[in-house]
Parts: C-alpha cells; sequence; structure tokens
C-alpha cells in the first residue's frame, strides 16, 4: 500500500517523499526528506493544461539546521499543542447540546475495521465508519474510551443540520483518573497561524547565519 485515500485528496508514499493531492485541484504538496541534498523541503507543485509544471518552494531546512530547529522551536510547538487543549465537561456538553462520536477517530488497531484496500490505497469505507457510530449511549462514556481515543464534537443545537466543530481527548491525569479535554478547529487553525509565522521566522535567521547552506534564504509561506 503506497497510497492512502482520504476521500477529498491522496497521500502517496513515494520513497523519500511524501506527496498530498486534492482531488480537483491543479496543485499537489511535497514533502521531501533529501537523502540526497541533505535539505529537507516542502514544495507546492502547480499544473496547468498545456503548461509546464511550476515548483514553489516553500519550505527548506538544511540536515545541520535539524538539530537547532528542533531545539528552538521543539518546546513552543508542544507548548502550542497542549495550550491549545481546555477542560471538557459533561454537564457543559449537555447544556450546549453537544454530542460526540469516536467512530471517526479509529484506533491503530481498529483501522483495519474501518478502511478497504483496493488498487493499492487504504480507503476508509463509509459503510464500516457508519456502522461503528452511534455505540456511544451515554457521554459519560467518553471516560471509559481508551487512553489517548480522540472523538469528534457535534452540535445538535439545529436537529436538521449538524455541525462537527471541534475534537476532544481522553487523557488520564496526574493521580490516574481519566479527563476529558477538547479544541475547536477554529482555534487549532488560529494556534497554527501563529506557530507558522514563527517557525518562518526560525528557519529564516538560521539560514542567515550560516548555520545554514551558502544559499540565499528562501521566502517562506504556508
Amino acid at each position: 500500500m503506497r497510497k492512502l485515500d482520504l476521500g477529498d485528496a491522496v497521500l502517496a508514499f513515494l520513497g523519500d517523499k511524501i506527496t498530498f493531492i486534492p482531488k480537483g485541484s491543479h496543485n499537489h504538496y511535497t514533502f521531501h526528506f533529501g537523502p540526497v541534498t541533505k535539505v529537507m523541503d516542502v514544495h507546492r507543485t502547480r499544473r496547468v493544461k498545456g503548461e509546464p509544471e511550476v515548483h514553489e518552494p516553500l519550505l527548506k531546512i538544511p540536515y545541520e539546521c535539524l538539530p537547532a530547529f528542533f531545539e528552538g522551536m521543539g518546546q513552543e510547538i508542544l507548548d502550542a499543542c497542549w495550550s491549545s487543549l481546555r477542560p471538557l465537561r459533561i454537564g457543559w456538553m449537555a447544556r450546549q447540546q453537544i454530542g460526540a462520536e469516536p467512530a471517526f477517530f479509529p484506533s491503530e488497531s481498529g483501522l483495519p475495521e474501518v478502511t478497504t484496500v483496493r488498487s493499492g490505497r487504504l480507503h476508509f469505507d463509509k459503510e464500516k465508519v457508519v456502522a461503528r457510530m452511534g455505540k456511544l449511549e451515554f457521554l459519560e462514556d467518553l471516560y471509559d474510551l481508551p487512553m489517548g481515543q480522540c472523538f469528534s464534537l457535534i452540535s445538535c443545537k439545529n436537529p436538521y443540520r449538524w455541525k462537527i466543530f471541534g475534537f476532544g481527548i481522553r487523557l488520564v491525569g496526574r493521580h490516574g483518573q481519566p479527563k476529558l479535554f477538547w479544541c475547536s478547529y477554529r482555534e487549532m487553525s488560529r494556534r497554527f497561524d501563529q506557530l507558522s509565522s514563527k517557525m518562518e521566522a526560525f528557519v529564516l535567521a538560521l539560514q542567515k547565519s550560516g548555520s545554514a547552506d551558502n544559499d540565499p534564504p528562501i521566502p517562506v509561506t504556508v
């Protein structure tokens, strides 16, 4: 299996690179590990019928910069992930008419139960996913989910138009008691925007300082 079909896009695993290909788009994105050049890079490829491909560099990190990058940004990336999570309370969910659905986040062991392989691609089987939905009888059952299990949060205020607006996760507290946390997709997007600008500035600073190769800094966009 070298391709994973995500419905609206395909992930292709091609040796030394991973390509994200949105369906119906002229663009695709490639993360290249750079085993020969010793430079990890992300670039966008634009394809227009009748015209040559255009490769647009988005991010370039030489191998020698990776330790400095992770040392300088690793903790901030981790802090951004943790700080985006907020405590999730069952009473608040009930008052706000918010439901939860773990079926959209199968565990690694449960992945074969909701996928099929066709033409060398791993597809999420909609019928299998739907068959797993609705198994959560009470909101309190979220505390019985496996450690690290994620679940979708669904606003049910409009009975004719449900809306998935975020995700939750079941973790274990310091004293072994289960705890629930959540994050909205809007907050996740905002955190990523803030973090990406800092990553851009950090990589450019590394390149200018001479930690990278002698090429001029490559503009970084996200």
